[in-house]
């Protein structure tokens, strides 16, 4: 005996695989490139005489002595390049494979591992996906112009974190003054509403702006000095994933 489907039941089912199926095809409000890709981010600092607040002020007596102007960013996974500009005019690189970061510094080059330094690091530069989690459960304000592209504002009050705290506090004590800090701070982010990329992110004083670059980068090859600062760490922990140079072309 042939039994018939209520239509209330089939309606109802429709509508879930509905919801089902645009829920999946939904953009994130974010989307960081994973792929072969490109991006500049130029860093805005703000001046203190536009701001009576006494964060803004301790700063300005007590600049420091340089500050990051420009990153210029290059992904080819499992490598990504970031060139650092400096205040000074000068230039570093971080190097980027997987959970390990080779920093270049005056010293020599430093290997952080990164994925043992949890959420007590905050990567202020590298803007991953989970940088910008928070936008998940943030309400948009559509703009119709933001550096010339229709985007969707979010904002957030972001605490101050203790580390931000006494970068001001403690240099301000040494000049004899007293700073008291907020305890929180807005965060505004500008994303592009078609693609989905970053377009700027303010965090207190400073606002990111990002560029994604539309010619391609030759493939990125791992300087020799950054090499062996890796295999070296790999020699005493073996977390990290091996990774080699590739082998320079016969002649």
């Amino acid at each position: 005996m042939n039994r018939q489907i209520p239509v209330a039941a089939i309606l109802a089912f429709a509508s879930s695989a509905f919801f089902m199926a645009d829920a999946q095809d939904a953009q994130p409000p974010v989307r960081m490139p994973t792929q072969k890709d490109s991006w500049n981010i130029t860093i805005e600092h703000l001046d203190a005489p536009q701001s009576p607040h006494p964060l803004n002020t301790a700063v300005a007596a007590n600049p420091p002595k340089r500050t990051v102007m420009s990153i210029s960013v290059d992904l080819d996974p499992p490598l990504r390049r970031d060139v650092i500009e400096w205040s000074d005019k000068s230039k570093s690189e971080v190097w980027r494979i997987g959970g390990l970061w080779l920093v270049e510094t005056p010293q020599g080059v430093l290997v952080i591992n990164h994925l043992n330094l949890g959420g007590n690091f905050d990567d202020w530069h590298a803007f991953e996906d989970s940088h910008f989690d928070w936008t998940a459960d943030a309400k948009a304000t559509p703009i119709k112009n933001f550096k010339g592209r229709p985007a969707l504002l979010y904002e957030r009050e972001r605490p101050v974190t203790p580390a931000a705290r006494a970068a001001v506090e403690i240099p301000a004590s040494l000049t004899g003054e007293t700073v008291s800090t907020p305890e929180a701070e807005t965060n505004k982010l500008w994303v592009d509403a078609e693609s989905h990329l970053p377009l700027a992110i303010q965090e207190g004083r400073i606002t990111y702006v990002f560029q994604f670059r539309s010619t391609s980068s030759p493939p990125l090859k791992i300087p020799e000095k950054f090499q062996m600062e890796y295999d070296r760490f790999r020699s005493l922990s073996q977390t990290p994933p091996p990774f080699r140079r590739p082998a320079e072309p016969h002649r």
